[in-house]
């Protein structure tokens, strides 16, 4: 109380509005009280973000299928008389978390013994250079010496419009090896379009419908599909931004085509907080491969797995199983807190800092 009388009456009329102004934004909680810590700090910083215009995009948490939490901030489209606001019906390119339904899928793969984490790359595209002796495991871990495909010079004059599978790996055959497989991790694109490709070669099918018959309809996912699909596309997908001096501007979009297997979901918060929960909770591959996606390669520095990375959040106080996301003017983070068995996924279509997206864990567990 003494604290309280100690404010400005204007500083009270503000945090009176800010409480009025998210209550009307977020969706309600659930009734369990003890399970939303923090919640008004994150009301409040999600507030912050809105009058500040420094995010645009949402934010997910949820724990035994409930939804602990869920945020929608700024626009999925900027137009001349303003914009249409993101709700709960936005949907957005989720980029590099791609990569972990690529990982589920070859892992599935496993399971049914047409796969296994030594198949050599030279079984589908011997013209790789360096096929022979680089594996699906090797592809997984970042770990082939394949060079990165979006670090191409020319990128720009080919990966806005679109790209044949054949074309893709015409280009990637082109590649001199930027190291012996096994020698050390990389981080590269190309090994997760690879896998995609493997996918269909192996399934005779597109990865899209891989996705939707594996993933999407296996668990009940309700807005997540691959951008590649015959009939992707909807009118709540976000469009991507890139923060100017006074105002967000439209950010090119690479072609979906070009991203296949790496990049090419399209999806929600909530949704992927779903599949992250159906990951760890076995619905998705067997605990044999779901060890193999989460456990890193002792034989290389850092906590990194196939698909999905282990990392010590905070100073060291919290572990977590995540996936990092970017492209074009999309970022994000997939969070899955093993301890409390919390889901916390963070979407962005404009951002005006990179580490924004571990600002909403941090404030609900009190970091």
């Amino acid at each position: 109380m003494y604290i309280l009388q100690r404010l400005p009456l204007f500083s009270l009329i503000v945090l009176l509005s800010i409480s009025i102004f998210i209550s009307s934004c977020s969706d309600p909680l659930t009734s369990d009280t003890s399970n939303n810590r923090n919640v008004a700090n994150l009301d409040l910083m999600m507030a912050m973000w809105e009058k500040d215009n420094s995010a645009m995009g949402a934010v997910a948490f949820t724990r035994g299928g409930k939804v602990l939490y869920q945020h929608y901030t700024g626009f999925r489209a900027i137009t001349d008389n303003g914009g249409v606001k993101a709700d709960s019906t936005t949907i957005y390119r989720v980029a590099s978390m791609t990569k972990m339904f690529t990982s589920v899928i070859i892992h599935q793969l496993i399971d049914e013994r047409r796969l296994t984490l030594n198949t050599k790359l030279s079984v589908f595209y011997p013209q790789i250079k360096n096929a022979e002796n680089i594996t699906i495991r090797h592809l997984l871990e970042h770990r082939s010496g394949l060079h990165n495909w979006t670090t191409d010079e020319d990128l720009a004059s080919w990966s806005y419009i679109p790209q044949t599978r054949e074309q893709m790996i015409a280009r990637f055959a082109t590649y001199s090896p930027e190291f012996t497989p096994d020698a050390r991790r990389y981080y590269s694109n190309t090994n997760y379009s690879l896998l995609g490709f493997i996918i269909e070669q192996l399934t005779q099918s597109t990865y899209a419908e891989q996705v939707r018959i594996r993933i999407v309809e296996k668990i009940g996912l309700k807005n997540t599909y691959d951008g590649t699909a015959a009939n992707a596309g909807r009118p709540t997908e976000a469009k991507s931004y890139t923060r100017g001096f006074f105002a967000w501007l439209p950010t090119p979009e690479s072609h979906i085509s070009t991203s296949v297997g790496t990049g090419s979901i399209y999806s929600t918060p909530l949704d992927i907080c779903r599949f992250l929960e159906a990951l760890f909770g076995g619905r998705l591959v067997s605990a044999a491969s779901l060890q193999s996606m989460i456990t890193p390669n002792p034989d290389v520095s850092g906590d990194l797995g196939k698909g999905i990375d282990k990392e010590k959040l905070y100073n060291g106080s919290l572990d977590v199983f995540t996936k990092s996301a970017r492209i074009d003017g999309f970022t994000g983070q997939a969070f899955y807190f093993p301890a409390d068995s919390t889901a916390c996924v963070v979407i962005f279509n404009g951002f005006t800092r990179t580490n924004m997206v571990f600002e909403p864990a941090r404030v609900f567990y009190g970091k």
